[in-house]
């Protein structure tokens, strides 16, 4: 591995990872170079963004009402409905359903990728989930997380930090505050266009936060022309940072063993420890994160 650290101007905390560099197949430029900006500007213009962002964030946009079970025989199954949030038309959902016993412990779920076609400020009544003799007795309540959509005209939107493990949800879920505090990032990052000792590539990483913090998890994205993931790579790390300070590491795939068509490289830091805590943000470990970490709208 390869790690040396730098001094950068001490920052405040913004949401999410980004940082994106042309890497053609004989020349690997540096962001730097492609902007004409320094790395230190760069995040001050960073951070202005995402903090835009930030404060516009809907950490939903769709609402449900679960209306029981209905149906008998192998068409049993909880019927919800659905309320489109949005200022646009929703042709398809990727929906989480959530089962509960009777003291409102959560006992399964089940993933169900919808086509409801609904408009904005509409709803729609569906059933979901589990069917006939798959609805287990002990489901006798569920609730229902939409944690993607795509709107008519192909735009998506999608909060990953929504999916849950069934030890961690309580019925209703996380609030929109928790939510938001796991929103954004810690870390923001650059390819330097540069390789390493093993031929891997060079990335700049400033700690954005106003504290310090422990790298713990960096997922390396290969982006084609067209700004779609060909592929991804993820590391298990322990760098330390302290508050607004930058450090070099090398990781990822060797230039020789990358995909073909890779133009675009970027970093992605998921999770940080801080203060002893672990932060995580799911959205930045999406396999299909936007180049340059364009936030959802």
């Amino acid at each position: 591995m390869h790690i040396r650290a730098l001094t950068i101007i001490a920052m405040l905390a913004a949401p999410f990872v980004v940082g994106c560099d042309d890497a053609e197949s004989t020349t690997e430029a540096s962001s730097e170079e492609t902007t004409g900006e320094s790395w230190e500007k760069q995040v001050a213009s960073i951070k202005k963004d995402l903090k835009a962002r930030h404060a516009k964030r809907k950490t939903r946009i769709v609402s449900a009402k679960s209306l029981g079970i209905s149906g008998s025989g192998k068409e049993r199954s909880f019927r919800f409905t659905l309320t489109n949030d949005s200022s646009k038309t929703i042709d398809w959902a990727q929906a989480w359903v959530y089962y509960y016993d009777a003291s409102g412990k959560c006992v399964g779920r089940y993933p169900h990728s919808i086509t409801p076609r609904v408009k904005a400020g509409a709803s729609k009544e569906l059933a979901l989930g589990h069917k006939g003799k798959r609805l287990k007795s002990d489901a006798v309540t569920a609730d229902v997380e939409v944690t993607a959509v795509k709107w008519a005209g192909g735009k998506r939107w999608d909060n990953e930090n929504l999916v849950q493990n069934v030890r961690d949800r309580t019925p209703g879920g996380l609030s929109h505050k928790e939510l938001m505090a796991h929103e954004g990032d810690k870390v923001v990052g650059r390819w330097t266009g540069e390789r390493g000792k093993d031929d891997k590539p060079i990335f700049q990483l400033t700690n954005i936060s106003s504290k310090a913090l422990t790298i713990k998890t960096l997922w390396v994205y290969y982006y084609g022309a067209d700004g779609k993931v060909l592929s991804r790579d993820v590391a298990n790390v322990s760098l330390e940072l302290a508050a607004g300070a930058t450090i070099e590491h090398e990781a990822g795939s060797e230039k020789a063993k990358m995909k073909d068509g890779v133009k675009h490289i970027e970093p992605s830091v998921s999770k940080v420890k801080v203060s002893g805590a672990v932060w995580e943000n799911r959205n930045l470990a999406d396999h299909d994160r936007p180049m340059r970490a364009k936030a959802s709208s």
